[in-house]
Protein backbone atom coordinates (compact mmCIF):
# COMPACT_ATOMS: atom_id res chain seq x y z
CA UNK A 1 0.00 0.00 0.00
CA UNK A 2 2.81 2.56 0.45
CA UNK A 3 2.92 3.20 -3.30
CA UNK A 4 -0.58 4.71 -3.09
CA UNK A 5 0.48 7.35 -0.60
CA UNK A 6 3.65 8.16 -2.48
CA UNK A 7 1.73 8.28 -5.76
CA UNK A 8 -0.45 11.27 -4.87
CA UNK A 9 1.91 13.32 -2.72
CA UNK A 10 2.33 15.80 -5.62
CA UNK A 11 -1.35 16.37 -6.37
CA UNK A 12 -0.75 19.12 -8.93
CA UNK A 13 0.67 16.61 -11.40
CA UNK A 14 -2.08 14.05 -10.97
CA UNK A 15 -5.30 16.06 -11.07
CA UNK A 16 -6.67 14.30 -14.16
CA UNK A 17 -6.04 10.90 -12.61
CA UNK A 18 -7.99 11.96 -9.52
CA UNK A 19 -10.95 13.08 -11.63
CA UNK A 20 -10.90 9.75 -13.48
CA UNK A 21 -10.80 7.79 -10.23
CA UNK A 22 -13.73 9.82 -8.91
CA UNK A 23 -15.79 9.10 -12.03
CA UNK A 24 -14.93 5.38 -12.04
CA UNK A 25 -15.76 5.14 -8.32
CA UNK A 26 -19.20 6.60 -9.05
CA UNK A 27 -19.85 4.14 -11.88
CA UNK A 28 -17.63 1.69 -13.74
CA UNK A 29 -17.14 3.20 -17.20
CA UNK A 30 -15.33 2.80 -20.48
CA UNK A 31 -12.83 5.31 -21.88
CA UNK A 32 -15.07 7.28 -24.23
CA UNK A 33 -17.76 7.55 -21.55
CA UNK A 34 -15.16 8.92 -19.11
CA UNK A 35 -14.04 11.54 -21.62
CA UNK A 36 -17.68 12.61 -22.01
CA UNK A 37 -18.18 12.82 -18.23
CA UNK A 38 -15.08 14.98 -17.86
CA UNK A 39 -16.99 17.70 -19.73
CA UNK A 40 -19.05 18.17 -16.53
CA UNK A 41 -15.81 19.47 -14.96
CA UNK A 42 -15.08 21.64 -18.04
CA UNK A 43 -12.27 19.28 -19.07
CA UNK A 44 -12.42 18.73 -22.79
CA UNK A 45 -10.78 15.64 -24.28
CA UNK A 46 -10.67 16.26 -28.01
CA UNK A 47 -8.85 14.52 -30.80
CA UNK A 48 -6.94 11.31 -31.12
CA UNK A 49 -3.88 12.59 -29.25
CA UNK A 50 -5.78 13.57 -26.14
CA UNK A 51 -7.82 10.35 -26.18
CA UNK A 52 -4.55 8.43 -26.45
CA UNK A 53 -3.30 10.29 -23.38
CA UNK A 54 -6.51 9.42 -21.53
CA UNK A 55 -6.10 5.72 -22.32
CA UNK A 56 -2.43 5.91 -21.33
CA UNK A 57 -3.43 7.29 -17.92
CA UNK A 58 -6.09 4.58 -17.51
CA UNK A 59 -3.51 1.90 -18.36
CA UNK A 60 -1.13 3.37 -15.81
CA UNK A 61 -3.85 3.38 -13.14
CA UNK A 62 -4.55 -0.27 -13.95
CA UNK A 63 -0.86 -1.20 -13.77
CA UNK A 64 -0.59 0.47 -10.36
CA UNK A 65 -3.62 -1.38 -8.99
CA UNK A 66 -6.04 1.53 -8.69
CA UNK A 67 -8.45 0.13 -11.29
CA UNK A 68 -9.08 -3.19 -12.97
CA UNK A 69 -10.69 -3.87 -16.32
CA UNK A 70 -13.32 -6.18 -17.66
CA UNK A 71 -14.75 -6.60 -21.14
CA UNK A 72 -18.37 -5.77 -21.88
CA UNK A 73 -19.22 -7.87 -24.93
CA UNK A 74 -22.23 -6.59 -26.82
CA UNK A 75 -24.40 -8.42 -29.33
CA UNK A 76 -23.39 -6.03 -32.09
CA UNK A 77 -20.15 -4.15 -32.43
CA UNK A 78 -16.85 -4.57 -30.65
CA UNK A 79 -16.48 -5.25 -26.94
CA UNK A 80 -15.77 -2.36 -24.61
CA UNK A 81 -13.12 -2.27 -21.91
CA UNK A 82 -14.81 -1.26 -18.66
CA UNK A 83 -12.72 0.35 -15.90
CA UNK A 84 -13.61 -0.60 -12.31
CA UNK A 85 -12.15 0.69 -9.02
CA UNK A 86 -10.33 -2.01 -7.04
CA UNK A 87 -10.98 -3.00 -3.44
CA UNK A 88 -7.39 -2.04 -2.65
CA UNK A 89 -8.12 1.53 -3.70
CA UNK A 90 -11.20 1.69 -1.43
CA UNK A 91 -9.03 0.40 1.41
CA UNK A 92 -6.51 3.17 0.71
CA UNK A 93 -9.21 5.86 0.70
CA UNK A 94 -10.67 4.66 4.01
CA UNK A 95 -7.32 4.91 5.83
Amino acid sequence: MPKFKKRFCGLRRHWLELYLLLLIAEKPSYGYELSTKLKDFDIMILGIGQMGNLYRILSQLEAEGFVKTDWNMQESGPGRKIYIITKDFYFFVMQ
